[in-house]
C-alpha cells in the first residue's frame, strides 16, 4: 500500500552512518520482503558490526517514524480501497512492519478508516514467510483463514499468505528483482489492473 522502500532505504543507511558503514542498492533489494529479524543478522554478518540486532532496529524504527511523513500511497489504492469498501469487505492489515509505523502511515494518508485491524512484526511471534501476521489478522476481522483474501507484494510474503490457508493475489514489488514465482493464485502488475477485474473475482456484499 505504502511506497516505502525509499523511506527503509535511507533509514538503514542512517542507522549504519554511526557504525561507518552503508549498504548499497543491491544490498537492500536483497532484504526486501524478508522479516526484520532475519535482516538485521544478515546486516550485522556483512558488515560485521559491533552492535547487537535490537539496538540496530531500535535505530532503524526510530529513523522510520521520523521518515514516514514522506511516505506515499501506491498508484491506485486511493481508488481501490472505497470500492473494497462498497463490496461490503472486512479489511485488514498484515505487515513485517512495526505496527506504530504503519498506523502513523496510515494516519498520515488517509488509510485509517478503511482497516478494521492491523496485524503487524510486533504483535506477532515471527514474521513473513511465516504465516503468524496472516492470522492474527483474519482473527481481527472474525473471519477463517479460509475466507480471506490477501494482497501481496514480495515471495515472502506471498509464503505467508499460502501458508495461513488464504487465496492470494501477488502484485510484484517494483524494487524488487525480478523472480519467478510459485503459490499465488493469480499475478496482476498494479493495483489498477487488480482493480478492473474486480468484478469478476470480488462480487458486491461479499461480507
Amino acid at each position: 500500500m505504502i511506497h516505502s522502500e525509499p523511506l527503509a532505504f535511507e533509514a538503514w543507511q542512517r542507522s549504519l552512518a554511526p557504525l561507518h558503514t552503508r549498504m548499497d542498492d543491491e544490498e537492500y533489494r536483497s532484504l526486501i520482503g524478508v522479516n526484520q529479524e532475519d535482516s538485521l543478522r544478515e546486516v550485522i554478518r556483512r558488515h560485521r558490526l559491533v552492535t547487537s540486532p535490537g539496538e540496530l532496529d531500535r535505530s532503524f524504527w526510530s529513523h522510520m517514524l521520523t521518515l514516514v511523513k514522506q511516505a506515499e500511497v501506491m498508484p491506485g489504492l486511493l481508488g481501490l480501497l472505497p470500492d473494497l469498501r462498497r463490496r461490503g469487505l472486512r479489511l485488514a492489515i498484515a505487515s513485517n512492519s512495526q505496527s506504530d509505523y504503519v498506523l502513523k502511515a496510515c494516519v498520515r494518508n488517509g488509510l485509517a478508516e478503511y482497516f478494521r485491524c492491523i496485524a503487524a512484526a510486533d504483535h506477532v511471534g515471527r514474521g513473513k514467510p511465516a504465516p503468524d501476521v496472516y492470522l492474527a489478522a483474519a482473527r481481527g476481522l472474525d473471519l477463517p483463514a479460509e475466507a480471506c483474501l490477501a494482497v501481496e507484494d514480495s515471495p515472502s510474503g506471498v509464503r505467508a499468505a499460502v501458508s495461513a490457508g488464504m487465496t492470494c493475489v501477488y502484485i510484484p514489488n517494483r524494487d524488487l528483482v525480478p523472480v519467478s514465482l510459485d503459490g499465488a493464485d493469480v499475478v496482476y502488475p498494479s493495483l489498477q489492473a487488480w482493480h478492473a477485474d474486480l468484478d469478476r473475482l470480488l462480487p458486491l456484499e461479499a461480507g
